[in-house]
């Protein structure tokens, strides 16, 4: 009976460690990032935006993009019903696998549309939104 219950709790374990681990993907991160605007978690979409180079981003740039972000917000979704529904659809990873494209649908208030996100994996190798294309 020890011996199930250990093998389970192991199943367990792994099962845990390759869902956490799967985030790290271009739809990962895609998903977080609307689970982020849907909750309102500007400080946790901005961490996820791509910084360019060796440029470290300062708190005080931070807080501007989430302040700036967050009005952004208020005026495009709030206004209209905020954020529904989203739903990844498709991921395209370039041949070198440094950047990718994620096209997803989001539903704000009555009104559903898909949309594109690029991605690209910064020096730790974790996908991020790239805003520069």
């Amino acid at each position: 009976m020890k011996q199930i219950i250990k093998m389970a709790a192991m199943a367990a374990f792994a099962v845990l460690l390759f869902a956490c681990g799967s985030s790290n993907t271009p739809s990962g991160t895609a998903e977080k990032a609307l689970k982020c605007l849907q909750d309102k978690d500007f400080d946790g979409y901005v961490d996820l935006i791509y910084s360019h180079g060796d440029e470290v981003r300062k708190d005080e740039d931070k807080q501007g993009m989430v302040a700036l972000l967050k009005e952004k917000y208020e005026k495009a979704v709030e206004e209209n019903g905020g954020i529904k529904d989203y739903k990844i659809l498709s991921e395209k990873i370039s041949e070198d696998g440094n950047t990718a494209v994620v096209e997803y649908s989001i539903t704000i208030g009555d009104e559903e549309k898909n949309e594109k996100m690029n991605m690209r994996k910064d020096e730790d190798g974790n996908w991020k939104i790239d805003f520069s294309k």
